[in-house]
């Protein structure tokens, strides 16, 4: 079965809407809006149904609510000759705790795909940078040289205390135990570059700008530091481990698969019951219990727990209404923007391929990862706040986005999604602009009466990861579960 989400284009087919995934095969009935629940959830990413299934488990009647045609949230796997491609999230690694527990209680730690071959192909990094004192500049470099930069560049740039960034930050999952570290939430990503401007080349600079821009998704205005810095120590504080944990290790059969193992749990236990295609319009807690207004119909239960993404949630009506620190925060939302694409680039060549540009094209960076089942070659390929897919049927414009990167390569497959127009994700994975972290983060955190938040927008740990939305489900499960045993 094929969701209504994403596009699709090979020669031969031209463009076609709609993407297969295992996660549209669900039960979707039509149930009495007279249902009584104890838990009405919202939203079927990671943290919604982890918090089902948890909640499901301990013997709580739960009714899991989903605006899309499929489970997933930000997180699905779209398989297409046998290969799976991964239209949001895609990849985790063993330190980040959540996750891992996951996947070893299903038995999945063997089931690893590495993305990165390190061995055959071109062995070439395209740096495309148009911002240089001499006009454009195109440089090409061994994997090991361009390497080698990006790890004198992230020993650079986050070196803010002389120790890498432990005197500071010295636990990530609690951001703010050194108070010190809130002078840092005061800076964009590129004020810190101008603090060691100096140290730089004027390519450095524009190749670290192009990295930056990549993780967050954002603009040199409005990309704040602190969530740089808070990811860089999570990955141990250290150049080399800063992309092997957060982009090289995937599941071999996709995110989907993970995330149906969650559902098919709860759903065993006979406590869960869940509705695709019902998007949320208003919340009201009231009298001790809580109303959910969905595709005309109200659904009560005495808690719910929320899921829905910061950059979407104030889109939904709460009675009584949220705090005005609650509503500043919404309004502001976080800024990852990205584009994703998957290509599929005939031969084997560019497995061992990646090209950085800078200011970019559409696309900053793209790369070779895997080798599909037809012997190609699976590109992926992000860009950040200029959307490339703007105008849906523009191919064209996205072939040329890559052939900026690599004009050689010859496209076979085109996917993608568009997260940012998207209504129920309106962006991609999680970024604070300068200052957001510090005002809004426990503000996000906090229960608004019997209504509680859960999502990898606002995680303590792995934020914008499936790790994050996994803390979240499970912690915010486990409060829910306590409130009932107070009353």
């Amino acid at each position: 079965m094929s969701s209504k989400e994403g596009f699709q284009w090979t020669a031969a087919t031209g463009l076609k809407s709609g993407l297969p995934c295992e996660g549209v095969k669900l039960p979707s009935k039509k149930l009495p809006a007279s249902g009584r629940y104890d838990v009405i959830v919202i939203g079927a990413g990671f943290a919604g149904i982890i918090a089902s299934r948890d909640l499901a488990l301990r013997g709580h009647k739960v009714l899991l609510l989903e605006a899309r045609d499929r489970i997933g949230g930000r997180a699905w796997t779209s398989t297409i000759d046998g290969f799976p491609y991964e239209i949001g999230a895609a990849w985790f690694h063993w330190n980040q705790p959540h996750m891992l527990s996951q996947v070893s209680r299903y038995g999945l730690q063997g089931e690893l795909n590495f993305s990165f071959d390190l061995s055959g192909g071109v062995d070439k990094s395209n740096l495309h940078i148009e911002d240089m004192p001499q006009g454009e500049v195109d440089t090409e470099v061994s994997v090991d040289e361009q390497d080698s930069m990006y790890e004198k560049l992230g020993a650079l740039y986050f070196n803010v205390d002389g120790e890498m960034g432990r005197k500071v930050m010295p636990y990530p999952a609690l951001p703010f135990h050194n108070p010190e570290v809130l002078e840092y939430d005061n800076l964009t990503a590129f004020d810190r570059v101008e603090q060691i401007r100096e140290d730089l080349t004027d390519l450095e600079a524009n190749a670290l700008k192009s990295y930056l821009l990549l993780l967050s998704g954002g603009t040199a205005e409005n990309t704040g530091f602190l969530d740089l810095l808070h990811w860089w120590m999570l990955c141990n504080n250290q150049s080399g481990t800063f992309g092997s944990q957060a982009d090289a290790y995937k599941l071999k059969h996709g995110t989907t698969t993970l995330v149906r193992r969650f559902l098919d749990d709860g759903l065993r236990s006979g406590n869960l019951e869940v509705l695709l295609s019902h998007p949320i319009s208003s919340i009201t807690d009231e009298k001790g219990q809580v109303s959910v207004s969905s595709n005309g119909d109200t659904y009560s239960a005495a808690r719910v727990i929320s899921t829905i993404p910061l950059n979407v949630l104030s889109t939904v009506d709460f009675s009584p209404p949220l705090s005005p620190a609650k509503k500043e925060a919404l309004a502001h939302g976080h800024v990852g923007l990205h584009t994703k694409v998957h290509f599929d680039a005939m031969g084997t060549d560019l497995r061992t391929w990646s090209g950085y540009s800078y200011p970019g094209h559409g696309l900053l960076y793209a790369y070779g990862d895997e080798t599909t089942s037809r012997g190609s070659t699976h590109v992926v390929a992000f860009g950040a706040s200029t959307n490339v897919l703007e105008g849906e049927n523009n191919v064209e414009k996205i072939q040329k986005a890559l052939h900026h990167l690599r004009p050689d390569v010859n496209i076979e497959r085109i996917l993608f999604h568009d997260w940012v127009k998207d209504p129920y994700s309106r962006g991609s994975w999680c970024m604070f602009s300068k200052g957001f972290a510090s005002q809004y983060l426990s503000t996000l955190q906090e229960p608004h009466g019997n209504v509680w938040f859960a999502s990898a927008d606002w995680a303590d740990g792995w934020r914008g990861f499936i790790d994050g939305a996994i803390e979240q489900g499970a912690h915010v499960a486990q409060d829910v579960a306590d409130s009932f045993s107070l009353t």
